[in-house]
């Protein structure tokens, strides 16, 4: 819902009762009551969310729900930034492997060996 809606969500023990959500029943039954659900977004994508819970119920306030969004928006700055250093360390490991099989077909073609 937080996905698909890009907004912050009060997550309400009627909302956990009726739901029919696998993750959300999982949690019931652990004895959540509350929640708060803030998407993380970056360059106009959802990466996923940040979620707090609570036993308690309404536990969270529209107050709560703007700070984890702001919280949201920083972690979603970090997110996107780990996911670019691992894109990063991909490529130049995709690179780095070229370069071995360019100088093994060069020395095997001119017999460097």
């Amino acid at each position: 819902m937080v996905i698909a809606s890009r907004r912050t969500e009060l997550v309400t023990r009627a909302y956990i009762d009726n739901s029919s959500s696998p993750i959300v029943r999982k949690i019931a039954a652990r004895g959540v009551k509350s929640g708060c659900v803030a998407p993380l977004i970056s360059h106009g994508r959802v990466l996923g969310t940040l979620d707090i819970v609570s036993f308690r119920e309404d536990a969270f306030t529209e107050e709560d729900a703007e700070m984890l969004t702001q919280i949201a928006n920083h972690i979603s700055i970090a997110v996107e930034n780990a996911l670019a250093f691992r894109e990063i360390e991909e490529l130049k490991n995709k690179l780095s492997e070229e370069k071995l099989y360019l100088e093994e077909e060069i020395n095997t073609a001119y017999d460097f060996e």
